[in-house]
């Protein structure tokens, strides 16, 4: 059984520690995609440890940074993610792209507002996004929300949705993403 989420939605540090934190390959093909253009710079929001931050280092060659509200995860993560209240106000940056795959439906409903303006502040150029849609099973999903809720959500802070290129990303990542990922340009 799993602990529940913290009031923020983040993972305890010691449920963090014993999870199996593993790699999905259509997540890790449909973020290649999302590099095309020259991203250079690309965060991903409830990095967890920061596994995708280490492969996008390591295998995608570009600057990555992960964060995450897991208490202690700079220590977790060797230094690949920061510690930050992802419903709290960020500290101002900017990244070429954003990457926040399987964090809103973690997030509780009167914090999502504060969320989506966090992500939408800090990344410049494209957001994929994924978020549990109603019904959908999992752990601790406590905001599922469908996919035009999710694009009326970012489009209400200037991002729209391109439905040609989520529909392309979701057949490259393959089954359990072609309903809940998307992907929005600014």
């Amino acid at each position: 059984m799993t602990e529940p989420a913290m009031d923020t939605g983040s993972f305890s540090a010691r449920h963090a520690a014993k999870k199996d934190w593993k790699l999905d390959a259509g997540l890790q093909r449909a973020i290649q995609m999302s590099l095309a253009g020259g991203v250079r710079h690309v965060v991903d929001i409830g990095a967890g440890v920061g596994k995708y931050v280490e492969w996008l280092r390591d295998e995608c060659r570009v600057e990555a940074l992960g964060l995450d509200g897991i208490p202690g995860v700079g220590d977790l993560s060797n230094g690949l993610v920061e510690e930050c209240d992802l419903t709290g106000v960020l500290s101002q940056r900017e990244f070429d792209l954003g990457v926040c795959a399987e964090v809103g439906e973690h997030i509780p409903l009167e914090l999502t507002e504060q969320f989506i303006a966090n992500i939408t502040s800090i990344v410049a150029l494209r957001l994929l996004v994924s978020w549990a849609v109603p019904n959908q099973r999992g752990r601790n999903h406590i905001n599922c929300q469908s996919p035009e809720w999710v694009a009326n959500a970012f489009g209400r802070h200037g991002w729209q949705l391109q439905w040609d290129a989520t529909e392309q990303l979701r057949k490259i990542a393959g089954k359990g993403w072609d309903h809940k990922l998307l992907f929005f340009h600014r």
